[in-house]
């Protein structure tokens, strides 16, 4: 169940909760305000604590800050699908979106009838909407469970359109989908056929990666399509218009490798894989490299155009890694050996 935590007409005190080990505070709520929704204003921000339970359902707890005094203005707890995801909650300027389970028995560890996951959104006086079914049961029964949609999701900016995962890679139907918020209805597919189309050098799962508006004012859904720890190309979708372009990662990009991307087809990683999902694994590889007198090299792409530039070359080193970070479309971050944080422009 959704307990928030309403905005009352007068202030009170500050308090100090631990809710399954998260502590949580909150103080000097403001007066209400008197519209249909509550969305924040350019003096504050939102933050939030998440808590998991193996007896009930994980929660998370919303709070609003003043920028100017640190005081908190609201606050609300709700229950949320798989606190531990990497991507459970997204916050924006008048709502929280996340997922929530009805009809779940958490002793059982059952569906009941009338399951439902769905995504849910709440203004920040903690008033909730569902708006998009994941996936239900209305009997209960396993052989009657329906998913409809991964449980992942982005919401762009102006809160307009939200992405999702439809049904699983190698479904004939798999895609992914761009609904709008407030009427659920889908404004753009692109099903792995479709990109495969495309680009057939793309293949697996869409890695939903996140909405960007770049310095021209378009904003665009910046995506991979990934296997395992391996990313095959970049998908990048402008919103409103929906076009879409497909670029596969260069030949020869290593699995597990550091990598860095920007919607503006620019892809900075490493040549040396430092990930594989086992440590053991990985400290072998190394070895290998270090023993055959291998480097690692810092390698920035253009996706678009194919082309390539080795910007540094340094001894591989366990435990070393670049920190990629674009700083903005065309300024790559990145920390050397020793330390030293270097910065690198691309020519455009």
């Amino acid at each position: 169940m959704i307990f928030p935590r309403y905005i009352w007409p007068f202030a009170f005190a500050g308090f100090v909760a631990i809710i399954g080990g998260v502590t949580i505070w909150a103080a000097y709520v403001l007066p209400y305000r008197n519209s249909s929704v509550r969305c924040l204003t350019e003096n504050e921000e939102a933050m939030y604590f998440s808590s998991e339970s193996d007896e009930e359902e994980d929660s998370v707890t919303v709070v609003a800050k003043d920028k100017r005094t640190a005081a908190t203005t609201t606050s609300f707890t709700t229950d949320i699908v798989q606190a531990e995801h990497y991507h459970p909650i997204e916050l924006h300027t008048c709502g929280a979106y996340f997922s929530r389970a009805i009809n779940y028995d958490f002793d059982k560890r059952a569906s009941q009838a009338g399951y439902k996951v769905e995504i849910w959104r709440l203004d920040y006086y903690g008033k909730a909407e569902a708006l998009v079914t994941l996936s239900e049961n209305i009997t209960g029964l396993q052989k009657d469970y329906s998913r409809y949609y991964m449980n992942d999701f982005r919401v762009d900016s102006s809160e307009t359109y939200i992405a999702l995962e439809r049904g699983y890679a190698g479904q004939p139907d798999y895609a992914l989908v761009i609904k709008e918020v407030e009427t659920g209805e889908d404004v753009f597919v692109l099903t792995m056929n479709d990109a495969r189309t495309k680009n057939a050098k793309v293949s697996g799962s869409f890695g939903l990666g996140k909405w960007v508006t770049l310095s021209d004012g378009d904003t665009y859904l910046w995506g991979d399509f990934f296997e395992g720890a391996y990313s095959s190309g970049y998908f990048r979708i402008k919103r409103g218009t929906w076009e879409v372009d497909i670029w596969p990662t260069p030949e020869n990009f290593p699995s597990g490798a550091e990598r860095s991307s920007t919607p503006t087809g620019y892809f900075a990683y490493a040549d040396v894989t430092t990930f594989t999902g086992f440590q053991q694994i990985t400290d072998q590889l190394l070895d290998e490299a270090i023993a055959a007198g291998k480097q690692k090299n810092l390698i920035v792409a253009n996706l678009r155009t194919g082309e390539k530039t080795i910007v540094e070359t340094v001894p591989i080193i366990k435990g070393h890694r670049f920190n990629l970070t674009w700083l903005s479309e065309t300024e790559l971050q990145y920390t050397m050996p020793d330390g030293t944080v270097k910065t690198y422009a691309v020519l455009k």
